[in-house]
């Protein structure tokens, strides 16, 4: 029989952090919860070792260096012997229950990874704009990059194999730790699967420690670097993003002008915006087209 661990990798979650650890005990699947209290300000260190205290199913550890990668890190240091490992976010927008139907389904199927979606309920809440629209760009990004093909591939809950762990690199130390999961996975050509799930809204007195536009940078420079591009695809990638930026701006510009007067005046600038936004694209998709022949050629010679 297979056996299960969960990491709950936590910074400044004193007000979710024990409705969070209460769920996942009541799932008699999972045999171990690991707590990473990620050098919290507030109460969370203090709760897990209570927590930890009750009960002989929870450890509690303590992360100093700043970033959920660094807390899974270290909380995967205890569970190297497990057949599957389960990662979720202590602040209660994750519906615990769901590990018990996700971790059957590892199980049953042999996947490496078992990514729960939250997508569909994430759009329909009150969430931050911004999120919205970084995860899907990022999910996107993601599946020309690793070729994974996620809806939801920045959620935070997961059931990964012993497999798939031993072959983390686990250099990701903030919240970039999602898009590794999906480069790895696709790396190595490992199973996944994606199972929806329930999202539950934040509270208002627990705001997301996630940035939009800070970490979402983060995410995508990480995950262009992570996804094994040469050099060159790297500098093509970047004049990509540069020449697409400049379309994207100078052309809404263009539209608010067509928009009022009914036509363009500088029929030059919609030219340049055209060719800017038509060479960006083909960039793009040059320096995807090389990463994953190379990432064949890889898996070939594995064989």
């Amino acid at each position: 029989m297979s056996s299960f661990a969960v990491i709950v990798p936590c910074f400044n979650e004193e007000k979710e952090l024990e409705n969070v650890i209460t769920g996942l005990l009541l799932i008699q699947e999972i045999d171990l919860v690991v707590i990473v209290d990620n050098n919290s300000s507030d109460k969370t260190g203090d709760i897990a070792e209570q927590l930890a205290s009750n009960s002989d199913r929870i450890v509690a550890l303590c992360e100093e260096k700043q970033g959920k990668g660094a807390a899974f890190s270290l909380g995967v240091s205890v569970v190297t012997n497990f057949d599957y490992v389960g990662v979720i976010d202590a602040d209660s927008t994750y519906e615990t229950g769901h590990f018990k139907e996700m971790y059957a389904v590892a199980v049953a199927g042999k996947y490496d990874m078992v990514v729960g979606s939250r997508l569909e309920e994430y759009a329909k809440s009150h969430a931050r704009f911004g999120h919205l629209v970084g995860n899907k760009f990022l999910s996107i990004l993601l599946k020309f990059l690793s070729g994974v093909e996620l809806e939801d591939a920045m959620s935070g809950m997961r059931v990964l194999s012993k497999n798939l762990i031993n072959s983390f690199d686990s250099i990701a130390d903030g919240f970039q730790i999602e898009a590794e999961f999906s480069l790895t996975c696709g790396r190595n050509g490992m199973r996944y699967k994606e199972v929806p799930i329930t999202y539950v809204e934040r509270a208002l007195n627990n705001p997301s420690k996630l940035n939009t536009f800070k970490d979402g940078f983060k995410i995508l420079l990480f995950s262009l670097q992570f996804a094994g591009f040469t050099r060159t695809s790297q500098i093509a990638l970047l004049f990509s993003f540069a020449f697409g930026g400049i379309a994207a701006v100078w052309g809404f510009f263009l539209l608010q002008e067509f928009l009022e007067f009914g036509k363009v005046s500088g029929v030059a600038a919609a030219v340049a915006v055209s060719i800017l936004a038509s060479t960006s694209i083909q960039i793009f998709l040059g320096a995807i087209i090389e990463n994953r022949v190379r990432r064949v050629e890889r898996h070939l010679m594995k064989r």
